[in-house]
């Protein structure tokens, strides 16, 4: 097998820049991101682990572009059929904590939605370089599962994104309000991006903070041998779903923790089986313009 040669992760680059993007950085890697999805999505799939580390950037003649990697979560949302997967719940948590969903850390079904609202806490790592669920100590891996959804559901988005552009606080809430099998607005969704950068006038020219900055302390993407290693511990876990029986009950999926010895309590007790879809969170005061709103026409 022959693969393409590629530098480094995105969580790599922000590392070696001190853990700082620029405005513009975020937004071009936005954009992308949003492009990588939709092609996943057109072809039928859900990624179900969004995250800085599976970002990847190209080399030579491809380095302002960004390369989705690590499929192994990844699940069909549409059947051989071409219908939707069937809404469900008190599922076992897939994917990385720290960017998992609202709807994730509940026990339902992930569908397109999901893979949107994990870019939009991406995006919000880049520009804050720290998420409010982010360090929270527990005495087990379960009650760190519970204080981290507690947080994340709760925190309302005004003051996650205090002192970002707004377009980033609604791509979030556009995200946490698609309906389980409705197909998001990803041309929508660039615009909001481009409307940043038009009115913090930089252009999406590809150049990445890591291509501008580059000098001898940054080393170049060239000399990387191990580009996809993790540089934080994130805790990554898997159900056991069966692509070819989405109806089968899944009360006996065990999480696995790739990163982190603690790997023996990785379930999460969801305990609200008869929480609605869309019930999870409580409504902000974020005003949005009405310029922005998300239309089926975008599309066309």
């Amino acid at each position: 097998m022959i693969m393409e040669y590629l530098g480094r992760n995105l969580e790599s680059h922000f590392k070696k820049l001190n853990y700082n993007f620029s405005l513009k950085t975020v937004t071009l890697i936005g954009e992308q991101m949003i492009d990588r999805i939709q092609y996943i999505h057109s072809k039928g799939f859900i990624h179900r682990d969004i995250k800085p580390e599976n970002f990847i950037t190209g080399i030579n003649n491809n380095e302002k572009i960004l390369y989705l990697i690590d499929f192994g979560l990844a699940k069909r949302y549409k059947s051989k059929n071409g219908l939707h997967i069937p809404y469900r719940d008190g599922k076992n948590l897939t994917g990385t904590l720290r960017y998992a969903s609202c709807n994730t850390h509940l026990g339902i079904e992930q569908s397109r939605r999901d893979d949107i609202e994990s870019i939009g806490y991406c995006l919000l790592y880049f520009l804050k370089k720290k998420l409010p669920w982010m360090g929270i100590k527990a005495k087990n891996n379960k009650e760190r599962f519970k204080k981290i959804m507690d947080v994340k559901i709760n925190t309302k988005l005004e003051i996650i994104c205090d002192g970002l552009p707004k377009e980033f606080a609604i791509i979030v809430q556009y995200s946490r309000d698609l309906r389980f099998d409705e197909k998001p607005n990803y041309q929508a969704l660039k615009k909001l991006l481009r409307k940043v950068g038009d009115d913090n006038f930089f252009p999406f020219d590809g150049m990445f903070d890591w291509i501008s900055n580059k000098n001898n302390n940054y080393k170049n993407d060239n000399d990387i041998i191990n580009n996809t290693k993790s540089d934080n511990n994130h805790e990554n876990y898997k159900d056991n779903d069966n692509d070819e029986d989405n109806d089968k009950d899944n009360k006996n999926d065990n999480g696995k923790d790739n990163n982190s010895k603690e790997n023996n309590d990785n379930k999460i007790e969801n305990n609200n089986n008869n929480k609605k879809d869309n019930n999870y969170e409580e409504k902000d005061d974020l005003k949005f313009d009405e310029n922005l709103i998300l239309k089926e026409s975008d599309f066309l």
